[in-house]
Protein backbone atom coordinates (compact mmCIF):
# COMPACT_ATOMS: atom_id res chain seq x y z
CA UNK A 1 0.00 0.00 0.00
CA UNK A 2 1.41 3.19 -0.84
CA UNK A 3 0.14 6.43 0.11
CA UNK A 4 0.36 9.78 -2.32
CA UNK A 5 -0.38 13.37 -1.03
CA UNK A 6 -0.51 16.79 -2.53
CA UNK A 7 -1.21 20.49 -1.65
CA UNK A 8 -5.19 19.71 -2.25
CA UNK A 9 -5.43 16.08 -1.11
CA UNK A 10 -4.25 13.38 -0.36
CA UNK A 11 -4.87 9.70 -1.20
CA UNK A 12 -3.85 6.17 -0.05
CA UNK A 13 -3.37 3.87 -3.32
CA UNK A 14 -4.39 0.08 -2.86
CA UNK A 15 -1.22 -1.84 -5.44
CA UNK A 16 -2.24 -4.55 -7.09
CA UNK A 17 -0.83 -7.29 -9.75
CA UNK A 18 -1.72 -6.88 -13.17
CA UNK A 19 -0.99 -8.59 -16.25
CA UNK A 20 -0.06 -5.94 -19.47
CA UNK A 21 -0.66 -7.02 -22.72
CA UNK A 22 -0.04 -5.60 -25.68
CA UNK A 23 -1.48 -6.69 -29.30
CA UNK A 24 0.60 -7.57 -32.25
CA UNK A 25 0.84 -4.83 -34.71
CA UNK A 26 -0.98 -5.13 -37.77
CA UNK A 27 0.08 -4.31 -41.36
CA UNK A 28 -0.65 -0.26 -42.19
CA UNK A 29 -1.73 0.11 -38.90
CA UNK A 30 -0.86 3.24 -37.10
CA UNK A 31 -3.39 4.08 -34.23
CA UNK A 32 -3.90 0.53 -31.91
CA UNK A 33 -6.33 2.68 -29.74
CA UNK A 34 -9.56 1.31 -31.20
CA UNK A 35 -8.13 -2.38 -31.00
CA UNK A 36 -7.17 -1.40 -26.92
CA UNK A 37 -10.59 -0.07 -26.40
CA UNK A 38 -12.95 -2.40 -27.99
CA UNK A 39 -11.03 -5.02 -26.12
CA UNK A 40 -11.88 -3.05 -22.83
CA UNK A 41 -15.92 -2.50 -24.10
CA UNK A 42 -15.33 -6.72 -24.54
CA UNK A 43 -13.91 -7.69 -21.47
CA UNK A 44 -16.41 -5.06 -19.02
CA UNK A 45 -19.62 -6.14 -21.13
CA UNK A 46 -19.12 -9.62 -20.48
CA UNK A 47 -18.15 -9.07 -16.88
CA UNK A 48 -21.71 -7.53 -16.20
CA UNK A 49 -23.17 -9.74 -18.11
CA UNK A 50 -21.66 -12.45 -15.99
CA UNK A 51 -22.55 -10.61 -12.69
CA UNK A 52 -26.02 -10.79 -13.69
CA UNK A 53 -25.72 -14.12 -14.85
CA UNK A 54 -24.45 -15.32 -11.35
CA UNK A 55 -27.69 -14.04 -9.66
CA UNK A 56 -30.16 -16.24 -11.92
CA UNK A 57 -27.81 -19.44 -12.58
CA UNK A 58 -28.98 -22.72 -12.05
CA UNK A 59 -28.23 -24.65 -8.63
CA UNK A 60 -25.35 -26.80 -9.34
CA UNK A 61 -23.73 -24.61 -11.33
CA UNK A 62 -20.44 -22.45 -10.89
CA UNK A 63 -20.53 -18.61 -11.05
CA UNK A 64 -18.42 -17.18 -13.70
CA UNK A 65 -15.84 -14.54 -13.31
CA UNK A 66 -14.37 -12.28 -16.11
CA UNK A 67 -11.63 -10.31 -15.70
CA UNK A 68 -12.06 -6.83 -16.64
CA UNK A 69 -9.56 -5.05 -18.80
CA UNK A 70 -8.39 -1.28 -18.58
CA UNK A 71 -6.55 0.46 -21.27
CA UNK A 72 -2.82 2.36 -19.91
CA UNK A 73 -0.74 4.15 -22.32
CA UNK A 74 3.08 4.64 -21.42
CA UNK A 75 5.94 6.32 -23.18
CA UNK A 76 3.25 6.26 -26.41
CA UNK A 77 2.40 2.76 -25.71
CA UNK A 78 -0.65 1.51 -25.42
CA UNK A 79 -1.38 -1.76 -22.90
CA UNK A 80 -4.05 -4.14 -22.03
CA UNK A 81 -3.88 -4.35 -18.08
CA UNK A 82 -6.26 -6.86 -16.56
CA UNK A 83 -5.81 -8.92 -13.04
CA UNK A 84 -3.74 -12.01 -13.39
CA UNK A 85 -5.71 -15.26 -13.72
CA UNK A 86 -5.64 -17.67 -9.89
CA UNK A 87 -2.81 -20.38 -9.81
CA UNK A 88 -3.88 -23.71 -9.28
CA UNK A 89 -5.69 -24.60 -12.31
CA UNK A 90 -4.39 -25.34 -15.76
CA UNK A 91 -5.38 -22.61 -18.45
CA UNK A 92 -8.29 -23.85 -21.29
CA UNK A 93 -9.76 -22.70 -24.20
CA UNK A 94 -13.23 -23.64 -23.65
CA UNK A 95 -14.42 -22.28 -26.69
CA UNK A 96 -13.86 -19.71 -29.53
CA UNK A 97 -15.87 -17.01 -31.49
CA UNK A 98 -15.79 -19.15 -34.53
CA UNK A 99 -18.32 -21.65 -33.32
CA UNK A 100 -15.67 -24.71 -31.61
CA UNK A 101 -16.69 -25.62 -27.72
CA UNK A 102 -13.70 -28.48 -26.83
CA UNK A 103 -15.69 -31.55 -25.54
CA UNK A 104 -12.39 -32.01 -23.43
CA UNK A 105 -13.19 -28.95 -21.40
CA UNK A 106 -16.89 -28.78 -21.56
CA UNK A 107 -19.14 -27.97 -18.46
CA UNK A 108 -22.66 -26.92 -18.31
CA UNK A 109 -22.50 -23.91 -16.42
CA UNK A 110 -20.19 -22.50 -19.27
CA UNK A 111 -23.02 -23.62 -22.16
CA UNK A 112 -25.53 -21.91 -19.75
CA UNK A 113 -23.72 -18.78 -19.33
CA UNK A 114 -23.38 -19.01 -23.41
CA UNK A 115 -27.08 -19.15 -23.90
CA UNK A 116 -28.40 -17.09 -21.29
CA UNK A 117 -26.12 -14.00 -22.67
CA UNK A 118 -28.19 -14.33 -26.09
CA UNK A 119 -31.66 -14.83 -24.44
CA UNK A 120 -31.28 -11.94 -22.19
CA UNK A 121 -29.92 -9.54 -24.51
CA UNK A 122 -32.69 -10.57 -26.72
CA UNK A 123 -30.69 -11.96 -29.36
CA UNK A 124 -28.64 -8.90 -29.83
CA UNK A 125 -25.29 -10.41 -28.78
CA UNK A 126 -23.64 -13.38 -27.11
CA UNK A 127 -20.55 -13.74 -25.27
CA UNK A 128 -18.06 -16.52 -26.33
CA UNK A 129 -14.40 -17.40 -27.29
CA UNK A 130 -14.95 -18.49 -23.43
CA UNK A 131 -10.85 -19.01 -21.85
CA UNK A 132 -9.38 -19.59 -18.68
CA UNK A 133 -9.45 -21.17 -15.44
CA UNK A 134 -11.23 -23.44 -13.80
CA UNK A 135 -11.73 -23.32 -9.62
CA UNK A 136 -14.11 -25.36 -7.19
CA UNK A 137 -16.29 -22.75 -7.18
CA UNK A 138 -16.37 -20.38 -10.27
CA UNK A 139 -14.95 -20.23 -13.84
CA UNK A 140 -12.36 -17.09 -14.07
CA UNK A 141 -12.10 -15.85 -17.67
CA UNK A 142 -10.31 -13.76 -20.07
CA UNK A 143 -10.32 -12.31 -23.36
CA UNK A 144 -14.12 -12.58 -24.13
CA UNK A 145 -15.24 -12.25 -27.44
CA UNK A 146 -18.79 -10.87 -28.48
CA UNK A 147 -20.76 -12.12 -31.12
CA UNK A 148 -23.27 -9.25 -32.05
CA UNK A 149 -26.09 -8.82 -34.52
CA UNK A 150 -24.37 -5.73 -34.90
CA UNK A 151 -20.97 -6.28 -36.89
CA UNK A 152 -20.06 -2.70 -36.71
CA UNK A 153 -19.97 -3.49 -32.70
CA UNK A 154 -16.64 -4.96 -30.93
CA UNK A 155 -13.88 -4.95 -33.53
CA UNK A 156 -12.89 -7.81 -35.26
CA UNK A 157 -13.55 -10.73 -33.26
CA UNK A 158 -17.42 -9.98 -33.52
CA UNK A 159 -18.17 -12.33 -37.07
CA UNK A 160 -21.70 -11.10 -36.61
CA UNK A 161 -25.04 -13.53 -36.33
CA UNK A 162 -23.86 -16.55 -38.68
CA UNK A 163 -21.48 -17.17 -35.78
CA UNK A 164 -23.76 -16.76 -33.51
CA UNK A 165 -25.44 -19.37 -34.44
CA UNK A 166 -22.33 -21.66 -35.17
CA UNK A 167 -21.67 -21.42 -31.62
CA UNK A 168 -25.18 -22.52 -30.50
CA UNK A 169 -24.86 -25.38 -32.98
CA UNK A 170 -21.51 -26.69 -31.87
CA UNK A 171 -23.04 -26.16 -28.35
CA UNK A 172 -25.71 -28.37 -29.01
CA UNK A 173 -23.19 -31.13 -30.10
CA UNK A 174 -21.07 -30.97 -27.52
CA UNK A 175 -24.08 -31.46 -25.06
CA UNK A 176 -25.00 -34.72 -26.62
CA UNK A 177 -21.47 -36.06 -26.58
Amino acid sequence: MGTTTSKHRSATLEWESMVAKQFKKTCGSSDDQPRYLAQMENSNIAAVLAQEYNKSKEAGHKRIELLRSYVVEIDGRLFSLEKPLPGGSAFKRFSANTGFWDPKHYDPTLGAFCRWTLLNTEGYLLVSDLQGVELKDRFVLTDPAILCEDLSRFWGTNLGPDFMERVLKSLNAVEKC
